[in-house]
C-alpha cells in the first residue's frame, strides 16, 4: 500500500469514527399530539436550544435530536392542556448542550417554556406567552397577546406587538421594540434600550443598569421610572402632551424641554423637577438615587 492510499484510508476511517462518536452522542425525536388550538402547552428543558413555532394546526409537533444524558422526554396530558419534559440523568456532570429541538404548537395556544442554560426563540404565536431561563437567551417574534419573558444572565431580545410585555433580568441585557402597549422592565445590572411608538403604561426598575427610551407617550399614559445608579435617557417627541416629575439624589438632571433643575436643599445634592408640557395628559415620573437623567426632545 502506497503512502498516499494509506493516508486517505486512515482520513476516511477517521471521519466514520467521528460520524459515529457524533450519532452516539445525540438521538431524534419526532412526536406529534393533537391539541386543540386554545390550549395550554408548556414545555421544560434544560440546555440546549429550543425554537418555537406557531402554525395552523391543531396539534403540537417536537422534532430534533436529544443530548445522550437525557434520560427520558415525558409528555402528558390532553387535547386541553400539554406538557413536555426533557428529563436528565441523575448526577448529570459537564454541558448537555447537544440537545436541539424544534418545537411547533397551534398559533392561539397559552405557552409557557422553561430552561435552564437553554436558549429559547419564539416565533408566530398570538396567545399568551410564557418564557424564562438562567443563563439562555431569550428572542420573542410575532404577535403574542401578551409575553412574559425571565433570565437571570441571558439576554433579551423582544420584536412583537402586544397588549402587555413584561422582562424580568438580573444582568441579561435586553432589547425591546415594535408596537407595545404596556411594558414592564425589571432589571439589577442589565442595560435595556426600548424602541416603540405610543407607549401608555410603562414601569421600569434598575440598581444600577442603563435605559435608553425612544417612545411616545398616549395621552392617559402612565410612566413610573426608578433606578439606583443606572442612568435614564428618554427621547421623546418635539410636541408632547405631559406632565414630568423628576428628582435625583445626587444625580444630574437635563432637559431637553428647556427646563432647570432645582436643588432640593442647601444642604443636600438633590435636585427636582416638575414641569408640564402642552396639555398634560400622560404623566411622567422617573426617580434616581445616583443616576443622571437625561430627557431629549427628539
Amino acid at each position: 500500500m502506497t503512502t498516499r492510499t494509506a493516508t486517505t484510508a486512515l482520513l476516511g476511517l477517521a471521519l466514520a469514527l467521528a460520524a459515529t462518536a457524533a450519532g452516539a452522542q445525540t438521538r431524534k425525536v419526532d412526536e406529534t399530539r393533537p391539541v386543540d388550538a386554545t390550549a395550554s402547552v408548556a414545555i421544560s428543558n434544560l440546555a440546549g436550544t429550543l425554537e418555537i413555532a406557531g402554525w395552523d394546526r391543531d396539534e403540537v409537533r417536537l422534532e430534533g435530536v436529544l443530548d445522550a444524558k437525557v434520560d427520558k422526554l415525558e409528555i402528558e396530558g390532553d387535547r386541553q392542556a400539554l406538557s413536555i419534559e426533557v428529563k436528565y440523568k441523575r448526577n448529570l456532570k459537564g454541558s448537555a448542550g447537544a440537545t436541539r429541538l424544534t418545537l411547533h404548537v397551534p398559533r392561539r395556544c397559552a405557552l409557557d417554556a422553561e430552561g435552564v442554560s437553554c436558549d429559547v426563540a419564539a416565533d408566530g404565536l398570538q396567545g399568551s406567552v410564557t418564557v424564562s431561563t438562567v443563563s439562555g437567551e431569550l428572542t420573542l417574534r410575532g404577535e403574542p397577546a401578551s409575553a412574559s419573558l425571565a433570565t437571570v444572565s441571558g439576554g433579551v431580545d423582544a420584536e412583537v406587538a402586544t397588549a402587555r410585555l413584561g422582562i424580568d433580568t438580573v444582568s441579561g441585557d435586553v432589547r425591546a421594540r415594535g408596537r407595545l402597549g404596556d411594558l414592564e422592565v425589571a432589571t439589577v445590572s442589565g442595560d435595556v434600550r426600548v424602541e416603540t411608538g405610543a407607549l401608555r403604561d410603562f414601569e421600569f426598575n434598575a440598581v444600577s443598569g442603563q435605559l435608553l427610551l425612544t417612545a411616545d407617550p398616549a395621552d392617559d399614559s402612565s410612566w413610573k421610572i426608578d433606578t439606583h445608579s443606572g442612568a435614564a435617557v428618554l427621547r421623546l417627541p418635539a410636541k408632547i402632551d405631559a406632565t414630568f416629575d423628576i428628582s435625583t439624589f445626587s444625580g444630574d438632571i437635563e432637559d431637553g424641554y428647556g427646563h432647570k433643575a432645582e436643588r432640593t436643599s442647601k444642604h443636600a445634592p438633590g435636585r427636582e423637577l416638575r414641569f408640564t408640557e402642552g396639555k398634560g395628559g400622560a404623566r411622567i415620573e422617573i426617580s434616581a438615587f445616583s443616576g443622571d437623567v437625561k430627557i431629549v426632545k427628539r
